[in-house]
């Protein structure tokens, strides 16, 4: 029999690939509740693909600044704290270039510095990609200038004014390569910018710029995400936060539960319809939460106790040994009944003699699924 405090019947906690942090907020305003304005501003059909795994990402600059700023203090985080947060927030694609850009020169290519970052958002699926920035008001007009003054042409979207460089969609040109420029620069990409008041929007080709700006059903009722939030808010009371977030899962145009990436075990076979981390750093631990959205119908007690026996009892056969490690604790395992039923796995542990976040409890359970673990979890 299966522990109890390893498996829960019917528990409500998390979602998604995501860091959660706390950080002071309004009695209103629940953990996820910036995450999903954001997935409010976009369209589902944003990126049109019926092959491609779809990945999400948000991130909180001002839910990470104070626990990168403790790392810093004590000796983790040797970067500039608004420098490591923005480049946390962003996708992987800009991440890398974000940490080495030099700031002035960044602010010469794309008019932005790191404190101009508030939140953002990413979607991707290949060729496609799209960020969507909040940013001071004052940054909008800076972008206009600096990507202006280095030749990107203008024109209008659905009465939103455009700037872009190169007419053919997700194209590489290799003189246009620019190391200051963190989104299009590196590999001199086809890019195009929509501004808005306090909002920046930014991507590789027309279609999914034409589409962002247009009406139509949003990512936030999206069944699957909204499922994964309300686990959330359910899990993470005030003043905890969604600070970073990471969400993989079928595209808009691919069948529910279909076999798109079985990598990452999105197999109608098993019906798993998203998989999502998220790390929750609280006064001197961290957690890191893994949840899985499946199908309709699926008994999901069934597959928590199945999960919890592999987990206990089954080897990770890409890593060669087991699930459970020396050492570590036994993940708390939910399962979180509903139209979209969802099973989390916890792992927590403290800081340290540091007392600085290091993430590692995400880390752990990140490594899962990018190395293809999840398949091997799910298995009867």
């Amino acid at each position: 029999m299966i522990s109890k405090i390893l498996f829960k019947p019917a528990s409500c906690v998390a979602v998604f690939f995501a860091v959660t942090l706390s950080s002071p907020i309004t009695a209103q305003e629940s953990a996820t509740a910036a995450f999903a304005e954001m997935l409010s501003l976009v369209p589902q059909n944003t990126i049109e693909s019926s092959s491609s795994l779809m990945e999400i990402e948000f991130g909180d600059v001002s839910v990470l600044s104070p626990f990168l700023a403790l790392g810093a203090l004590q000796g983790r985080n040797p970067q500039q704290v608004e420098r490591l947060a923005v480049a946390q927030s962003m996708p992987g694609s800009i991440r890398q270039s974000m940490m080495v850009a030099d700031e002035d020169l960044m602010f010469e290519a794309v008019g932005l510095r790191h404190a101009d970052f508030s939140q953002t958002l990413s979607l991707s699926a290949l060729p496609s990609e799209i960020v969507l920035m909040r940013v001071q008001d004052t940054a909008i007009s800076s972008v206009d200038a600096a990507l202006t003054a280095n030749g990107y042409s203008r024109t209008v979207e659905m009465g939103v004014p455009v700037l872009w460089s190169n007419e053919i969609d997700y194209a590489i040109d290799l003189d246009a390569i620019d190391r200051n420029n963190p989104f299009s620069g590196r590999l001199g990409r086809a890019s195009r910018f929509a501004l808005a008041p306090g909002l920046l929007a930014y991507s590789l080709g027309w279609p999914e710029m034409t589409r962002l700006l247009s009406p139509g059903p949003v990512l936030s009722d999206h069944p699957d995400i909204q499922a994964a939030l309300s686990a959330t808010d359910a899990a993470l009371e005030p003043p905890r936060r969604v600070g970073h977030a990471y969400l993989a899962m079928p595209p808009a145009g691919g069948s529910q539960g279909a076999t798109v990436d079985p990598l990452l075990g999105l197999d109608q076979s098993v019906g798993l319809s998203l998989v999502a981390i998220s790390a929750v750093p609280f006064m001197t631990d961290e957690t890191g939460l893994m949840a899985l959205v499946f199908a309709e119908g699926t008994n999901i007690d069934a597959m928590a106790e199945r999960i919890a026996e592999n987990w206990a009892n089954a080897d990770d056969p890409v890593m060669q040994r087991p699930f459970a490690r020396d050492g570590e604790p036994m993940p708390i395992i939910n399962a979180v009944p509903g139209e979209r039923p969802v099973v989390t796995l916890e792992l927590t542990q403290d800081w340290g003699e540091d007392g600085a976040m290091a993430n590692q409890p995400q880390t752990r359970l990140l490594q899962m699924v990018f190395r293809g673990s999840i398949p091997a979890l799910l298995n009867e």
